[in-house]
Formats: structure tokens, C-alpha cells, sequence
């Protein structure tokens, strides 16, 4: 078994988020290989990433409930939103109850599953 290769996961030289990559120069692997990645549970890191999800507030959003629905959003119980309004430039009031340019934390109500 070869030694661990490390590196410094803030190196964007090294970590590209935008590509999903990991670039390791001289790592002596081959193409197909499988490799184990560790992550050092002692070390936490938090990165914001930008995903946009756009919805029609007059459709999506119940106000008796509280509940904003967007089909295939991809999001997790906990996860960080920001809400904004008018990113486009276009002009927007805000959702009755919510505030433009909060931070606001998911729940999750159902999330449908496809065959």
C-alpha cells in the first residue's frame, strides 16, 4: 500500500469546487485506479456554494402553511438559504412574513421520489 498523498484542501490551485476536481501533480496514479479520499473528521470546513432556485411565489408558496414548495431542489433539512428578491434587477416585494437578503435554514416537508 502507498503512502497517503495530502494536501490543502483550501488550495485552489489544488480543489476546484466549480469542477468537482482535485489536482495532484506527480501522484503516480494510473487511469481507472481507485482511490480511498479520507477526510480528517478532526477538521471542519464550510463553503458556500451559489445555487440558484427560482419559484413563482403567486404557485409555490402557501402562506397558511409556511411551506414555499420547489420540485427538485436538491436541498437537506439544515441546509443555509438565502432569500432574495430582484436579482435580476426586476422589481419585487418581498413574500409577506420573509425578508429580502435573510439567511434562513431548510426543513424539509416531502420530497418525492421518481422511479
Amino acid at each position: 500500500m502507498r503512502s497517503p498523498i495530502e494536501f490543502d484542501p483550501s488550495d485552489d490551485a489544488i480543489v476546484d469546487s466549480a469542477k468537482n476536481t482535485i489536482k495532484i501533480a506527480n501522484h503516480g496514479f494510473t487511469t481507472g485506479q481507485t482511490l480511498y479520499y479520507q477526510v480528517d473528521p478532526t477538521v471542519s470546513t464550510t463553503a458556500s456554494l451559489p445555487y440558484n432556485l427560482s419559484f413563482e411565489p403567486e404557485t409555490a408558496v402557501d402562506v397558511t402553511n409556511d411551506q414555499i414548495t420547489v420540485e427538485s431542489h436538491g436541498l437537506q433539512t439544515g441546509d443555509t438559504v438565502t432569500y432574495e428578491i430582484g436579482y435580476l434587477g426586476e422589481s419585487a416585494t418581498a413574500i409577506g412574513g420573509l425578508t429580502a437578503s435573510a439567511t434562513y435554514k431548510v426543513q424539509v416537508v416531502y420530497m418525492a421520489r421518481t422511479a
